[in-house]
């Protein structure tokens, strides 16, 4: 757009700009925006022509009312009108001054007033104290509760800080909510109702039980941990929107007392890499939680980065890693195994201490992990008794238990099951040690324990997902064969020394040997110690 008249535009350019008038010279309106240049220029031609004829016929009727006609000039004629109208000096009539120009005071006087009566009826036109945005006790205020949210009232000036409490969802998932797990994993095994039925193996049950309720978590030490987490939750919370979930032996049923905490981090908002976010994570705790943490708080950078710090209140070793959600499905999954059978919790216990007390518990010297010896618990009482201690909760319940569960929606609540096995606790644990013994019952060079199928696959078939997958086949060339129930990864890849290997399985074999040597009457599990095992 163009305005019609500049330098030495002509008089007719001249008069068009005397009257403010706008002429858009490119033709680019809506109706002929896909004219050819050619169209364009001649349809500007055309208007100029007619807004020069138009210019014309005005400055003619101006010459001839104000050239000595017979009649009155038109200037006069438009002060006569406005006179007319009750227009004077003093309130807008643009009279001449005697010093010539016109009257500029007045004109700002008279602007003055009409702002300040704009002023006032603005003012009368306020809104209502239901939507005050005043903090409390002014005018329209609402008695002191402008900064509260609900009933209309405008929200407080917090409500636009960062991150704002207002608009952030709650802690997901609550520790609170998880006050429940804790009372469930801290009941006691009933000795009467373990012993009971329990014939020639009564003995080694009672120790199973005794042995069970003495070194599993207490309640004081899972409050603890509940604490702990609301504190990290507090500090990472303060500057990470984020979800921030306890995995692994604390909630999965099957820690004993001393075990440490393992807690996990899902950063909601923009993308970065684990160790990022950590490096993120471990300023905040140094921030806000060195009043509990004590000594250093250290970033671990393997393939798997986590930070490892110690809670001096509760005197807890703290792992915390990122993204990991097999592990926040995994810890679900055997939670709720450790509750479809009273017997399961103390039998894994005894195995886990068995191993321990064998130096055979320790994946980073490539033996058996905790989780392994889990699996393999959990595994035998699916496929190695019969009828099952326990079912096979992927085929029961496949909407909750699959890979693509949303870890956030997992109810930590018992499934209903009852087993018509009714084996004690000391047969249990002496049928554990024969069936992993027993070449015959579980061959380790082509079986593979499977836990999500509830029953026994073949190695090759498993390699062969694998590789279709790329799930790195060789994991299943190691020396124990356990399916991870989600990932349908290795659980045991890292046994896979020969010699750490040997020492696992001659560890197996002379327990079970010694169990057929001793009296079953009187077999306790100091008989089963590496005190009294003899391995050759």
């Amino acid at each position: 757009m163009k305005r019609a008249g500049g330098s030495g535009g002509g008089g007719e350019g001249s008069q068009a700009a005397s009257d403010g008038k706008v002429i858009d010279l490119t033709g680019d309106s809506s109706q002929d925006s896909d004219l050819e240049p050619e169209q364009k220029k001649a349809k500007c031609d055309d208007v100029k022509k007619g807004q020069k004829l138009k210019d014309k016929d005005k400055k003619k009727d101006v010459d001839q009312q104000g050239s000595g006609g017979a009649g009155p000039s038109y200037q006069e004629e438009r002060r006569k009108e406005w006179k007319s109208r009750g227009f004077t000096p003093a309130n807008g009539f643009p009279g001449r001054q005697p010093g010539g120009g016109w009257g500029v005071g007045q004109k700002q006087r008279v602007a003055g007033e009409r702002k300040n009566e704009m002023k006032r009826s603005l003012a009368q036109a306020r809104p209502p104290p239901l939507m005050s945005f005043g903090r409390g006790g002014g005018n329209g205020g609402g008695g002191g509760r402008g900064n509260e949210w609900g009933g209309g009232m405008f929200p407080s000036e917090d409500v636009f800080s960062h991150p704002s409490d207002r608009f952030r969802m709650g802690f997901c998932p609550n520790p609170d909510d998880f006050m429940q797990v804790v009372d469930r994993l801290s009941c006691p095994v009933d000795m009467q109702v373990a012993v009971s039925g329990a014939g020639k193996y009564s003995c080694l049950t009672r120790e199973m039980v005794r042995c069970f309720n003495s070194s599993q978590q207490d309640k004081a030490t899972m409050n603890q941990k509940i604490l702990l987490w609301k504190e990290i939750y507090r500090a990472v919370r303060s500057e990470i929107d984020c979800g921030i979930f306890v995995f692994g032996s604390t909630f999965n049923g099957f820690g004993g007392e001393g075990c440490d905490i393992d807690m996990c981090l899902f950063p909601q908002g923009f993308s970065v890499g684990d160790k990022q976010w950590l490096t993120m994570v471990r300023k905040l705790l140094q921030k806000h939680c060195r009043h509990f943490i004590r000594g250093g708080i250290e970033l671990i950078n393997a393939k798997v980065p986590i930070l490892k710090f110690f809670d001096k209140e509760g005197r807890l070793e703290v792992d915390l890693s990122v993204n990991n959600p097999t592990s926040i499905r995994n810890t679900h999954l055997l939670y709720c195994y450790s509750q479809t059978d009273y017997r399961v919790r103390p039998l894994v216990l005894a195995i886990k201490l068995w191993a321990k007390d064998h130096k055979i518990n320790e994946a980073r010297f490539q033996t058996l992990s905790s989780y392994t010896l889990t699996l393999m618990a959990l595994h035998y009482m699916q496929c190695g008794v019969s009828p099952p201690v326990i079912p096979c909760l992927h085929r029961l319940n496949p909407q909750m238990f699959n890979p693509n569960s949303d870890i956030f929606s997992l109810p930590y609540t018992p499934l209903p099951f009852s087993s018509s096995n009714k084996m004690s606790l000391g047969e249990l644990l002496v049928g554990f040690f024969r069936y992993y013994s027993d070449s015959g019952s579980f061959d380790t060079t082509r079986d593979v324990g499977s836990i999500r199928c509830g029953s026994v696959l073949d190695a090759s078939d498993c390699e062969r997902f694998a590789r279709q997958h790329k799930l790195s086949p060789g994991q299943w060339s190691a020396r124990l064969l356990l399916e991870e129930p989600f990932d349908r990864t290795n659980a045991a890849r890292a046994v896979c020394n020969d010699q750490r290997w040997r020492l696992v399985k001659d560890t197996f074999q002379a327990t079970n040997a010694k169990i057929e040597r001793t009296s079953i009457t009187g077999l306790t599990l100091e008989d089963l110690s590496s005190r009294k095992v003899k391995i050759c």
